[in-house]
């Protein structure tokens, strides 16, 4: 499976991947706000071997793709779509060098636009760290609304031991596809 975009690829995971990924995966800055990580080497191999299970699976409900930069063909991240009957949970990882390039966009569009259009679910949602303005702010541009705010259920990532709270924002098919008419995603990137 390989989707397009304006800057990207999005493609399956593949074990030559294993570096790129593990780049990512042991950065701190990366993964402040993440529920995983750091990662050890045998977990980054065994998510690239999970994901490529997965990828095999009929019928299919985890889509876990590879953010691929078109210009320098490398590997930045990782884009999520998880399947839950007619809903979806979408998610993302980027390379700290490629943060701010709207690349996370572009690449949540894709998978929102694959799971409305072509896997055909009604609703799609995302969580993130309260803490995490880049996240919900991504969140909001992708016409997403925040419809809850959950207290402690991230885990601890510090010292304090203290649960986090997350936010969790959803769109439907309907509102998406009247953006997408409208034409207000070629606007932001």
């Amino acid at each position: 499976m390989r989707l397009h975009s304006k800057d990207l690829i999005l493609r399956e995971y593949t074990f030559t991947d294993c570096d790129a990924v593990h780049t990512y995966g042991t950065d701190e800055d990366v993964l402040k706000y993440m529920l995983w990580g750091p990662n050890t080497l045998f977990e980054t191999k065994q998510f690239i071997a999970l994901s490529i299970f997965k990828s095999l699976q009929e019928p299919r409900d985890e889509y876990g793709l590879a953010i691929i930069e078109k210009k320098s063909n490398q590997l930045i991240g990782g884009v999520s779509l998880s399947l839950k009957g007619t809903k979806a949970e979408i998610g993302w990882i980027l390379n700290r060098a490629h943060w701010g390039k709207g690349y996370a966009f572009q690449a949540a569009l894709e998978i929102l636009t694959f799971g409305f259009n072509v896997l055909k679910c009604d609703t799609i949602e995302a969580t993130c760290d309260t803490e995490n303005h880049k996240s919900y702010q991504l969140m909001r541009k992708l016409g997403m609304s925040l419809i809850s705010t959950e207290s402690g259920v991230r885990p601890a990532r510090d010292i304090s031991q203290k649960n986090r709270d997350q936010y969790r924002y959803e769109i439907d098919r309907k509102r998406f596809n009247e953006s997408l008419e409208r034409g207000d995603y070629a606007r932001i990137v």
